[in-house]
């Protein structure tokens, strides 16, 4: 699958669920395996119980500074309930380039969690997420923001080396700085950002239950 990292680790769900179902389409498509790494299967999943690791066991399998979102922006209640994890692995491009990728979702919410006993459906109405994966390669936030704006082409490529290719709609939002980086902020539907952090390599997508004002005050804190 080729596209451009328009949400922060294609892992979590396909562009069409995700421009479709927002974050409840996470919520449904994400569903943690034995591990608690983040598993690219779409089933039925808002039966199942919530299960997310820990910042601190991320943080330490990733192997690198992790840039840490400050739940309290939004407001009183609101904390870290734990993260989804796509572990460290070798990616590369087609034109050669390889890097170690990984993937963190931190999710945030005000409501009462119990790890491997809280049902997904208690979110509802009360689900952030902040995704946070390496970017190689991106020098300019503000080139990389106007970029998200544009029609992209999605293809697959099949083993008998064919491809099929599809134009997906651009980003509705609007750009916004935040000091040296520039976000596209999207306020249809599920409120969400997507931007890179020049000099760290860090691409984040932020979406949610959560208004305007909120999102960008997150987004602030996660940007040096």
């Amino acid at each position: 699958m080729q596209m451009h990292r328009k949400y922060v680790f294609a892992v979590v769900i396909s562009i069409a669920l995700g421009l479709t179902l927002g974050i409840q389409g996470f919520i449904l498509a994400t569903n943690p395996s034995p591990n608690n790494t983040l598993s690219g299967s779409a089933g039925p999943a808002l039966s199942k119980p919530l299960i997310l690791n820990t910042v601190e066991y991320a943080s330490k399998a990733v192997g690198s500074v992790v840039l840490v979102p400050d739940a309290s922006r939004i407001g009183p209640g609101f904390r870290i309930i734990g993260v989804m994890l796509d572990k460290p692995h070798l990616v590369t491009t087609d034109t050669g380039v390889t890097w170690n990728d990984w993937g963190i979702a931190f999710v945030i919410s005000d409501k009462p969690f119990v790890n491997g006993s809280s049902m997904r459906t208690t979110f509802m109405g009360h689900w952030i997420v902040v995704m946070e994966s390496v970017s190689p390669g991106i020098l300019s936030s503000y080139e990389n923001a106007v970029s998200y704006m544009a029609p992209q082409q999605l293809c697959h490529s099949y083993k008998n080396g064919s491809q099929n290719c599809t134009i997906v709609s651009s980003n509705r939002g609007q750009l916004v700085q935040i000091r040296n980086t520039w976000l596209v902020v999207d306020q249809g539907g599920y409120t969400n950002a997507d931007f890179t952090i020049d000099g760290v390599n860090r691409g984040i997508h932020i979406e949610g239950d959560l208004s305007y004002s909120q999102m960008l005050s997150l987004a602030a804190s996660v940007i040096p």
